[in-house]
């Protein structure tokens, strides 16, 4: 079976996606939706919450963590895995009690360590997003790379630019959801306070489309059967077409790629990594494609 993932939502409003193994192990990474939204998707995909083998957060803002989702996520038993920074913004987003179940199912890990969910293997990397020290909202942000063994898959949502760390990191992934958050013109010109506006456009803020086209262009160049979702647009700083068209044009010519856009209020179809090759489902059912229970 291929490495398989699914973008349940994406965007400021609430941050979540499913990525299965060969074996089935269905991985949660963010959880930015409401407990309801999360079962009800699970649900629909033939899943319980119980069923998923983890969950690992990038970091603390409340589109990546919600208190009462990963509250649910503790009580149905599921490993939680998130760094010691995101830890200390999670336990603010629960109570005393729901803290305190969560804590028997975190499972802390370093950026530069390897750590392991049931067969996949995943790594991640710091990246540069919310503001420098312990006091930041956002703990402690990473991306991740997820391999089976055979293919890898990278995430990499909320980071105002990109270190070469990050490049790096993110090199060995066939498939990529990456953030393409805001057109600079539309961003300039929206309704949003100034020092938001000027957070949004910093080095530790989001990435504009063209930012993220050009670290495309040179994770993809000269290579076949990859892909990309294009993940985090601003609702109102940017459009699919501006942010697939900053991508297209990047790509084409230099590579073969597919090139899709995930969207804010609704799953996207499963994109499937087999053999070292991209493939963006159109209609398989996400039940068909992983293992319930493992």
């Amino acid at each position: 079976m291929p490495l398989t993932l699914r973008m349940l939502r994406s965007g400021s409003s609430g941050n979540a996606a499913l990525v299965a193994g060969a074996d089935g192990t269905v991985v949660l990474i963010d959880a930015g939706i409401g407990p309801r939204v999360l079962a009800g998707e699970l649900a629909a995909a033939g899943l319980a919450v119980r069923d998923l083998a983890g969950a690992v957060f990038t970091h603390g803002h409340s589109d990546h963590l919600r208190g009462g989702t990963l509250a649910l996520l503790a009580r149905e038993g599921v490993p939680i895995y998130m760094n010691a920074g995101t830890w200390r913004v999670a336990e603010k987003r629960m109570s005393a009690r729901e803290a305190a179940q969560a804590r028997t199912t975190w499972r802390p890990f370093e950026a530069g360590t390897a750590f392991e969910v049931l067969g996949l293997q995943l790594a991640a990397c710091p990246v540069p997003h919310g503001e420098p020290g312990p006091d930041n909202a956002a703990g402690d942000p990473v991306c991740f790379t997820l391999s089976d063994g055979t293919d890898t898959l990278g995430y990499a949502t909320d980071l105002g630019h990109v270190p070469p760390e990050v490049e790096g990191h993110l090199r060995s992934a066939r498939l990529l959801v990456l953030e393409a958050n805001h057109d600079p013109e539309m961003l300039r010109h929206s309704p949003r306070p100034p020092h938001v506006r000027a957070w949004i456009a910093s080095d530790a803020g989001h990435l504009r489309n063209d930012q993220a086209a050009g670290l495309l262009a040179r994770l993809f160049g000269g290579q076949d059967g990859v892909g990309v979702v294009l993940a985090h647009l601003s609702e109102q700083c940017n459009t699919h077409g501006l942010a697939r068209a900053a991508a297209r044009e990047a790509l084409d010519g230099i590579c073969e790629a597919e090139v899709g856009v995930a969207q804010r209020h609704h799953p996207t179809a499963p994109w499937e990594l087999r053999s070292g090759r991209v493939t963006a489902s159109k209609s398989h059912p996400w039940e068909a494609l992983v293992g319930v229970g493992g």
